[in-house]
């Protein structure tokens, strides 16, 4: 096998890797962002989800509360409701607000 053989062979199986790599990426970032709608459930939105290799910044996010909260209505049980549930390691906040209602700070 000649050298320009070997480099035409090399670099056509370098150009399929990084398209099956590429691939599997989009893959797992429609995965992912599937999930993060599944988690948000049908009544929160959000304007963008973007996915990096460092993590998924969900912009415009809105998920209001239930319609009887906060009336003293507990919560559903999430095993009768079949809502998702969702576990965050760190939730970073920049240019946004937090609006949380404590009825315990009304009483």
């Amino acid at each position: 096998m000649s050298f320009g053989t070997r480099a035409r062979w090399l670099l056509s199986a370098l150009a399929a890797l990084v398209l099956a790599g590429t691939l599997a990426f989009g893959a797992a970032v429609a995965v992912l962002r599937g999930k993060v709608t599944e988690a948000i459930g049908p009544s929160g939105e959000t304007s963008a989800i973007r996915v990096g290799w460092s993590g998924v910044v969900l912009e415009g996010l809105r998920i209001p509360a239930l319609p009887d909260w906060p009336s003293g209505a507990a919560a559903p049980d999430e095993a009768a409701s079949g809502s998702p549930r969702l576990s965050l390691g760190e939730i970073a906040l920049e240019d946004g607000v937090i609006e949380i209602f404590d009825a315990s700070v009304a009483t």
